[in-house]
C-alpha cells in the first residue's frame, strides 16, 4: 500500500472526522442559543439536561482535537503508537452522551402515561436502555485495558456489540414513540396531520443516529487497520446531542402550527395560559387546571377530542 493511501485511511480519516464534528458542534451552539432564548421559562430539568449535553459535546470536541493533534502533529508518521488518553476519554464521553440522551427519551415516554399496554411497551423500552447501560459499563472496562489499536481490532466483538446495542435501542425508542402517537389518532384531519408530522420527525431523528452507528460498524468490518470508523465515530456524539436539542426547539413551531390550524385550539390555548398564569400567581401551577379550562371551552365531541389531542401533544413536546 502506498504511503498516500495509508495516510488517507489513517490520519486523513481522523482529520475529516474532526472537521465534520466541529461543524456539528457549531450547529449544537446554534441550537442551544435558540433553546435558551425561546424557552427561558422551560422546565428546570430540561435546562439542566440541555446545558449538560452541551458541556459533554464541547469536552468531546476538545478531546478529539487533542487526539488528532497528538497523531497528526506531535507523532506524524509513526503508525504503531499507543492509544492516547484523550482518545479513550472521548470514546467514554460518547457512551455517556448516548446513554444520557436515550434515558431522556425514555423519561419523556413515561411522562405520556397511558393504558396498561403502553406501560408494558414502555417497560420493554426501559429494559433495553438498562441493558445498554450494562454494555456501556463493559465497554468502559475494556476500553481502559486496550493500549494499542491492534488490540482494539482484536476486541472487535465489543465494538460490534456497543454500536449494535445503541442502534437497537434507538429503533426501540423510535418505535415506541410512533406507536403511542399513532394510537392518539382521531377523526380530525388537522390533529392527525400534526401527529403524522411528529411521527416522521421521530423516525428521521432515530434513523440518523442509527445510520451513523451502522456506518461505524460497516467501516470497522470492511476497512480493518484504518481509522475510518474512528473518524466517523467523532460524529456520533454530536448527532445525539443535536437530535435531542432539535426535539426541544421544535415545540414552538408545532404549537404555532396547531394554533393556526384549529381556531378552537387557539381559544383553548389562550384560556389555558390564563388559568395557568393565575395558578402560578397563587403558587399552585398545575397542568390539571389548564386541562379543565380547555374542556370547558368546547362541548361538541369533535372539538373536545381535538383539544385532548392538543394536550397529548403538549405532553409529548413539553414534559413537566
Amino acid at each position: 500500500m502506498l504511503l498516500t493511501e495509508v495516510l488517507n485511511a489513517t490520519y486523513g480519516a481522523l482529520f475529516i472526522g474532526l472537521l465534520c464534528a466541529a461543524v456539528l458542534f457549531g450547529v449544537t451552539n446554534l441550537q442551544i442559543f435558540v433553546y435558551f432564548k425561546t424557552y427561558s421559562e422551560d422546565w428546570i430539568v430540561y435546562k439542566v439536561a440541555a446545558a449538560g449535553l452541551w458541556c459533554l459535546d464541547a469536552l468531546h470536541l476538545c478531546l478529539a482535537a487533542h487526539a488528532v493533534y497528538f497523531y497528526l502533529v506531535i507523532h506524524f508518521g509513526v503508525f504503531d503508537l499507543d492509544v492516547v488518553w484523550s482518545f479513550k476519554l472521548q470514546m467514554a464521553l460518547n457512551i455517556i452522551t448516548i446513554l444520557a440522551v436515550q434515558s431522556l427519551y425514555v423519561f419523556r415516554l413515561w411522562k405520556l402515561n397511558g393504558s396498561f399496554r403502553r406501560k408494558f411497551l414502555l417497560s420493554f423500552v426501559t429494559v433495553s436502555v438498562v441493558l445498554g447501560y450494562g454494555v456501556g459499563i463493559a465497554a468502559f472496562y475494556f476500553l481502559y485495558t486496550i493500549h494499542t489499536f491492534f488490540q482494539a481490532e482484536k476486541m472487535g466483538w465489543l465494538i460490534y456489540m456497543t454500536f449494535g446495542t445503541s442502534t437497537v435501542v434507538d429503533a426501540t425508542i423510535a418505535g415506541a414513540f410512533c406507536w403511542i402517537l399513532w394510537t392518539h389518532r382521531t377523526g380530525n384531519p388537522k390533529s392527525n396531520s400534526i401527529i403524522y408530522s411528529i411521527i416522521l420527525y421521530v423516525i428521521g431523528s432515530g434513523a440518523l443516529t442509527s445510520m451513523c452507528s451502522i456506518t461505524c460498524l460497516a467501516t470497522f468490518g470492511a476497512m480493518p487497520g484504518t481509522f475510518s470508523s474512528w473518524g466517523i465515530n467523532f460524529l456520533l456524539n454530536k448527532l445525539y446531542v443535536n437530535s435531542f436539542l432539535a426535539v426541544l426547539n421544535a415545540r414552538q413551531s408545532l404549537k404555532d402550527r396547531r394554533l393556526d390550524d384549529d381556531p378552537i385550539c387557539v381559544a383553548a390555548y389562550e384560556h389555558g395560559n390564563a388559568a395557568l398564569q393565575l395558578d402560578k400567581e397563587f403558587g399552585r401551577a398545575t397542568n390539571s387546571s389548564v386541562k379543565q379550562e380547555m374542556n370547558k371551552l368546547s362541548s361538541p365531541t369533535h372539538h373536545t377530542r381535538s383539544i385532548e389531542i392538543m394536550i397529548q401533544q403538549e405532553a409529548f413536546t413539553r414534559v413537566g
